[in-house]
C-alpha cells in the first residue's frame, strides 16, 4: 500500500513536471526575436558616404550629407561644408527623382534619382545634363548608410 502511494505520488509528479516543462517550452531557449530598428526610407537625416560605384570611401575620409526639409548639406568629418543647395524631390513613376539646385551660371542643376535599399541610400546623379539619367549605371551610383550619432 505504502508502495502504490509512493508510486502515485512519484506518476503524479512526473506529470506535473511534464506539464510545466511543455509550459515552459516555447519560453526556454525561443525567445522571441528582436524586433529588427526601422529602416529608412526618407531623406532627411544625416547619411554618410560609403562608396561612388565600385569606388569605396577610404577609412580615413568622412564625408556626409545632411537633408534637411529644403537643403543638402554635405560636410566632412570635421564639420566644415562643402557646399549646401536645395533640393526638391518627385516621383516620376518609375523612379524617385531628386534635384539639387546650382547657380545656373555656374553649373547645371543635377538630377538623378534615388532608392532605399536593405537600409542604405542609394542615389545616381547626372552632372550637366540637368535631366535624370537615362538608365541606371552603377558605377554613378552612391551609397550611404545613416550616419553614427
Amino acid at each position: 500500500m505504502i508502495a502504490d502511494f509512493t508510486h502515485r505520488v512519484v506518476d503524479g509528479a512526473r506529470a506535473g513536471l511534464c506539464i510545466v516543462i511543455v509550459l515552459l517550452a516555447p519560453r526556454v531557449g525561443h525567445a522571441e526575436p528582436p524586433t529588427p530598428p526601422a529602416l529608412p526610407d526618407s531623406l532627411p537625416g544625416r547619411w554618410q558616404v560609403l562608396s561612388v560605384g565600385e569606388k569605396k570611401v577610404p577609412p580615413n575620409v568622412s564625408i556626409f550629407w545632411t537633408f534637411d526639409e529644403k537643403d543638402v548639406t554635405v560636410t566632412v568629418a570635421n564639420g566644415d561644408v562643402a557646399s549646401k543647395r536645395p533640393y526638391a524631390t518627385c516621383a516620376d513613376g518609375e523612379h524617385q527623382v531628386i534635384r539639387i539646385d546650382y547657380d545656373a551660371e555656374m553649373e547645371p542643376d543635377r538630377v538623378g534619382w534615388y532608392e532605399f535599399k536593405d537600409g542604405k541610400l542609394h542615389i545616381q546623379l547626372s552632372l550637366g545634363t540637368g535631366k535624370p539619367p537615362t538608365e541606371r549605371n552603377e558605377d554613378e551610383v552612391m551609397i550611404f548608410e545613416p550616419a553614427p550619432k
